[in-house]
């Protein structure tokens, strides 16, 4: 097995950005889900109720700013001083984060885009979140530092579908290739990618972001491709679920290609309402 995609998303819930390697840390993948758009009342803004934000597009650029896109907007540029900014809170979910506000012109500019007020809030040395979790690190994931799916996973999914789907449907940060079977990911406890150790914490709960074409911000009229995963891959807690969550142990760089090795399964597919009961968590 070996990795085939690797992908970040800068700020949470705009367009996907595959890269060839990627630095990883027990927080996560560099780079990944480090702003958010928030609400006057401090929530988080997401796909969810603005399918529009899968159409732009932020990339890093090497002096720590982001170039923005997105169709029929001008241009943005956010400058690393906009990092500096004064501290703002942001509920991601149960958990409480802060980090700095990017200032009044991305303000303007993302505003315009989903046609409603609001604030983008970054990340930054003084970042903190609170939560679910209780080592979780700053930043915005919705619950765990990865998400990892697999090629035969999709492959399964596709075939039970009228049209495919992409990966980008499920916006995962590692795609691994080469298993045995569809969803045997579900079934793994430890992993290694390259040289890094990785935990598998629980399989990931899905919902209807994954009806959002990544291509054009329109949702499916049928809801697929969750409508299909709640008909066949549904958990304990009846949630429908493709691919897990992950947590490195170390440090390193992954690539593609790299190779990927079970060092240790299950017996059973771990819900994201079993593991939040065995750990005390508020889902």
């Amino acid at each position: 097995m070996k990795i085939s995609h690797l992908e970040i998303h800068p700020i949470k819930s705009l367009a996907s950005l595959a890269v060839t390697e990627a630095e990883i840390t027990p927080d996560g993948m560099q780079g990944d889900r480090q702003l958010v758009l928030r609400r006057a009342n401090g929530k988080q803004i997401t796909g969810r109720e603005k399918a529009v934000l899968l159409t732009a597009k932020a990339e890093w650029q090497d002096d720590g700013g982001l170039y923005v896109t997105a169709p029929g907007q001008d241009d943005l540029k956010i400058t690393p001083d906009a990092f500096q900014g004064a501290l703002s809170k942001v509920n991601v979910w149960s958990d409480i984060a802060t980090g700095p506000d990017m200032g009044d012109e991305a303000a303007a500019w993302f505003s315009r885009l989903i046609g409603a007020a609001c604030r983008l809030v970054g990340t930054n040395d003084k970042s903190t979140r609170t939560g679910r979790l209780p080592e979780m690190s700053p930043g915005f994931v919705d619950a765990a530092p990865l998400l990892m799916t697999s090629a035969e996973s999709l492959a399964d999914l596709n075939a039970r579908l009228d049209a495919p789907v992409t990966q980008q449907h499920f916006r995962p940060n590692l795609v691994v290739e080469g298993l045995a079977h569809p969803f045997d990911e579900d079934l793994w406890k430890v992993i290694r990618v390259g040289d890094i150790t990785m935990d598998v914490l629980w399989s990931c709960a899905r919902c209807v972001m994954t009806t959002i074409d990544p291509a054009t911000g329109q949702k499916h009229q049928e809801q697929e491709p969750f409508a299909t995963l709640k008909s066949y891959r549904k958990g304990d807690d009846l949630k429908a679920y493709f691919g897990v969550n992950v947590i490195a142990r170390e440090s390193g760089r992954v690539r593609l290609g790299d190779p990927v090795e079970v060092l240790e399964t299950r017996d059973a597919m771990v819900s994201e309402t079993a593991f939040a009961e065995a750990f005390g968590i508020t889902t």
